[in-house]
């Protein structure tokens, strides 16, 4: 997610002008990305009407993810569905923030800022999806002690945690650089708004997080040093498509109406669960044992 400033133009382009503006360049999207492209579009036309700005898209999409949660706390097949669909309208957010983004630096309302910093916070309704399941999915199954559903719960959204939330924002913490201007532009605020201790405080804890930034590089495995062809490799990629943002939703939306049709108490939903937890372990797991072998190869 980028920092758009709002433009003053109370007309938004054609949907076909529209796509020009705001497309990634050499970029060919396929599959399940093309569709949420193409959809996202529409939406953005939308929220354009509304003068939003990117940060505030990205906020109303993580708020959709997290009233969707809700729905899976339910745990009933028809909500589930229902929070699957959520998730769609969820992930279709995430490709509009960008969109105005774009929309407004390529029409020279642009300021660059600390909005690439918040790109992280999309992935925290996975988190909570995953967590939200075992409460939901424990009342259809009185045979087993609730105890196991919230620690395995716990345990599952841990690992999601650290392999979304957490490299999202480690991702971000890397690339993220704020210009002089807009440093001194800060500073000016502080100082204008605080008094000078406090003022004093706030500006060296800022300086400390730029010492910190540099630390916090993201792994190899991003950088395309790592033998794509060993077969740790192939596997990390396998789990890492399954946990896509753009396949989260349908597998949710699918699983809901198989359960929903066959009035089986969420036996498909709750393989889900199962399985969305274990590949989170597991991707961890073996992210970690290629970054070690990838040190020493070095």
């Amino acid at each position: 997610m980028k920092e758009g400033r709002i433009g003053d133009d109370s007309m938004v382009e054609s949907i076909k002008d529209l796509r020009k503006i705001v497309k990634k360049e050499g970029i060919e999207e396929r599959g399940l990305a093309a569709v949420y492209r193409y959809i996202s579009f529409y939406l953005t036309k939308i929220l354009l009407h509304f003068t939003l700005n990117a940060n505030l898209v990205s906020i109303i999409g993580v708020e959709i993810g997290i009233i969707a949660s809700i729905f899976f706390l339910l745990g009933n097949p028809l909500y589930f569905t229902i929070g699957g669909t959520l998730l769609f309208l969820y992930t279709l957010f995430d490709y509009c923030d960008g969109e105005v983004a774009r929309y407004y630096k390529n029409k020279g309302k642009y300021k660059e800022g600390l909005g690439g910093f918040f790109d992280w916070s999309n992935c925290l309704p996975r988190p909570l999806i995953i967590f939200s399941l075992s409460i939901g999915l424990m009342n259809n199954f009185g045979e087993i002690n609730p105890i196991i559903f919230i620690g395995l719960g716990v345990i599952f959204s841990y690992f999601w945690f650290l392999n979304h939330v957490f490299r999202g924002l480690r991702k971000n913490l890397s690339k993220i650089s704020i210009e002089n201007d807009f440093k001194n532009e800060i500073y000016n605020k502080i100082s204008s708004t605080f008094n000078g201790k406090f003022a004093n405080i706030l500006i060296r804890s800022s300086n400390f997080i730029q010492i910190l930034l540099p630390k916090f590089r993201i792994t190899y495995l991003d950088r395309g040093d790592v033998d794509v062809d060993s077969m740790l490799y192939k596997i990390r990629l396998i789990i890492r498509k399954t946990q896509s943002t753009k396949i989260f939703p349908f597998v949710f939306i699918f699983s809901g109406i198989v359960d929903f049709l066959l009035t089986s108490p969420n036996f498909v939903v709750f393989s889900v669960w199962i399985y969305f937890g274990i590949s989170g372990i597991v991707l961890f797991i073996l992210e970690e044992i290629m970054i070690k072998r990838y040190k020493k190869e070095i």
